[in-house]
């Protein structure tokens, strides 16, 4: 990649074909996004950027590689400016199968490795994977998304000013708790202000803020928002000078609703973006990533070129970063796409800093692995004596009336509901009732928190999975004994998702990467993951989404009742029904 004054001496001897390419791109048919134009042009590639585009022959030398893309549109590099880029799959996994779809470049927010290895860890990995073929930058949480924060100093302003300052840090990720921004609570507005201080943006999540709680939440800093799931909610934003994210994904598939802010309301759509935020892997291997929310915009009526704008230009310059990623230009990065055409927007060729890392839809050679030996060693304090002991998930009532029930409303949000449960024979009647046990088992051994849950899967027998916020050991089920076999056999796999009956482990994703992330081949984890939603699907669950209702079970920022590391909470009024239990 070029560097300093003399790289750019030579790069602009190439604009004047005084100096060879390293690539030529001849014949296809340029989508502009600065001018919103299409129309033949040649682009020529030096040491990775565009050094040319136009229509004069530029110098070529023994090593210049052309590519004739007739029939092809040339198109930038498709940006995902809001991305989870840990969860099942690992960062490295996750771009080499969005590349393909024509994703080039990843706005990703860092709240898993943060947490789980701490912040030297990150800010090493930041530098780690400059060198892919793919274009990695950063969102920053600024706070924690369960109850519990085993290191509160990981969220200090002395650590987020560290992470703020570094280059390739843009944003704080997502201010999910909106209610501190607009109460103005002294830590979020230091917090915010801290983020203003070191050039950065502030991402909100804004779910359900009316149009007069926006005002506030504007005023005190906040820049963009993915929330919107109306036409009209996407206007509010709009109106407000919020940067509007529309979003595409397994969990919410509002594109099609969405596109009416465009299509319907004719909004302008220059400081509009999309995102795929964390689509679920099997709905990704169906439907695509940002290729797929082109195609429905396209379907429901957008212009083509206006679609691609929002998938390109306008995250780079909202990002700040519409000279280096964006657009086909001189001096920008040479991330091109060769499509066959504007109606599926598959790639036949992806181009990634000036390398052909795609030829005919597929990867030119195997996407680098995941460097597993930079992760820090953890430990966790919970024993197979303890997970695997059907006593662990027993109710501990210690107050008579009525007991709390999460009832499940949709794939991740719950109400509160209570039953006065009998004090025999607890196991039948919640057979009869379609009650299941859950329980948050902590991961160092320490204690348990237990309630009922209805509504998620009422023929299961047993579920293990740390795929949640805290990592801990979510444990459901109708069957003690089946749950503890499905917790023992995830604490072996040292994470990750099982299915038990009473005798058997049925299905399992092994996640030994903090309990969220594989360490297999995409192609494995999909079989596995299949086969888990499939044993969970066929006891009874009939959401959407089953990935995110595991991850959000113990989150304290969605309604209505949460089962966290402080106990069973009711997220509104912050009251705990159910407390832990210490186990040692």
């Amino acid at each position: 990649m070029l560097k300093g004054l003399t790289s750019t001496k030579e790069l602009m001897e190439v604009s004047r074909g005084e100096r060879a390419a390293d690539m030529i791109i001849t014949g296809g048919r340029l989508i502009n996004v600065y001018s919103g134009e299409i129309y033949q042009a040649d682009v020529a590639v030096y040491q990775g950027r565009i050094a040319y585009v136009g229509t004069e022959r530029k110098k070529q030398g023994a090593g210049t590689r052309i590519i004739k893309a007739n029939g092809y549109f040339l198109c930038p590099g498709f940006i995902e400016p809001h991305g989870h880029p840990w969860s099942i799959f690992d960062p490295y996994s996750l771009a080499g199968l969005m590349l393909p779809h024509g994703t080039t470049a990843m706005m990703g927010e860092n709240l898993l490795p943060y947490t789980a290895w701490g912040l030297d860890f990150f800010i090493d990995f930041m530098e780690l994977a400059n060198s892919l073929p793919f274009n990695f930058y950063w969102l920053v949480r600024a706070f924690p998304q369960s109850g519990e924060c085993r290191d509160p100093e990981l969220f200090s302003l002395e650590h987020l000013e560290r992470l703020f300052s570094h280059p390739k840090v843009l944003s704080i990720g997502e201010m999910s708790r909106w209610f501190q921004v607009y109460t103005g609570q002294e830590e979020a507005l230091k917090k915010i202000q801290l983020a203003k201080n070191c050039n950065i943006r502030i991402d909100g999540h804004t779910a359900g803020a009316s149009y007069e709680k926006l005002n506030a939440l504007v005023a005190g800093g906040i820049t963009a928002c993915h929330e919107p799931i109306t036409a009209e909610q996407a206007l509010h934003r709009l109106r407000l000078g919020l940067w509007t994210i529309l979003r595409h994904n397994s969990l919410r598939p509002d594109i099609l609703e969405l596109a009416g802010l465009i299509t319907e309301k004719k909004a302008d759509t220059s400081r509009i973006m999309l995102t795929t935020d964390s689509t679920t892997p099997l709905y990704a291997a169906r439907h695509g990533y940002t290729d797929g929310i082109l195609r429905l915009l396209v379907q429901k009526g957008v212009d083509p070129v206006t679609a691609i704008q929002l998938a390109t230009i306008n995250p780079a310059t909202y990002f700040g970063l519409d000279t280096e990623i964006g657009g086909i230009a001189p001096g920008r990065k040479a991330d091109i796409l060769l499509l066959p055409d504007l109606k599926n927007f598959q790639p036949d060729t992806v181009i990634v800093k000036g390398d052909v890392v795609v030829k005919n839809g597929k990867l030119t050679e195997d996407f680098p692995s995941f460097p597993w030996n930079t992760l820090p060693e953890t430990t966790t304090g919970l024993s197979e004596s303890i997970a695997g002991s059907p006593d662990t998930y027993r109710l501990h009532k210690t107050k008579p009336g009525p007991w709390p029930v999460i009832n499940l409303k949709n794939a991740v949000i719950t109400e509160l509901t209570w039953e006065k449960i009998p004090d025999t024979d607890l196991d039948r009647w919640l057979v009869e009732k379609e009650l299941l046990y859950i329980s948050l088992l902590s991961k160092t051994g320490e204690w348990i928190v237990t309630g009922l849950l209805r509504n998620f899967s009422p023929q299961l027998k047993g579920l293990a999975s740390t795929f949640n916020m805290s990592g801990d050991y979510l444990v459901v089920g109708s069957s003690r004994r089946a749950m503890a076999l499905a917790a023992q056999r995830a604490l072996q796999l040292q994470g990750g998702i099982v299915v038990a009956d009473d005798r058997h482990v049925t299905a399992e994703l092994p996640l030994p990467m903090a309990g969220k992330i594989s360490r297999e081949k995409p192609e494995a984890i999909l079989r596995k993951l299949q086969q888990v939603a499939d044993k969970i699907t066929a006891a009874g669950y009939h959401f959407n989404d089953l990935l995110y209702t595991l991850l959000f079970f113990n989150t304290d920022h969605l309604p209505e009742v949460r089962i966290t590391t402080d106990g069973i909470l009711e997220v509104k009024t912050g009251t705990v029904h159910v407390r832990p239990v210490k186990l040692t």
